[in-house]
């Protein structure tokens, strides 16, 4: 997982493939979803959208991610 400065995370997933050992599965928040579609929270999504990630961590099931960012 990587976590970028405009809230952006990009999940990979580990290939066993020399030339291209990580394949891309994941973008969050989608950008791919339109305006009217952003989901249940569209506030709380524009405020991470404009901060930048500081910390993150994964469950031990790895079902849930949990992070702060530089404006709480």
């Amino acid at each position: 997982m990587i976590a970028g400065d405009n809230g952006t995370i990009i999940i990979y997933e580990k290939m066993e493939e020399a030339k291209n050992p990580y394949s891309k599965l994941a973008i969050l928040p989608n950008s791919e979803k339109k305006e009217k579609e952003k989901g249940e929270f569209p506030k709380l999504m524009a405020g991470i959208m404009t901060s930048r990630i500081k910390c993150m961590s994964l469950s031990s099931t790895d079902d849930c991610i949990v992070f702060t960012t530089d404006n709480n």
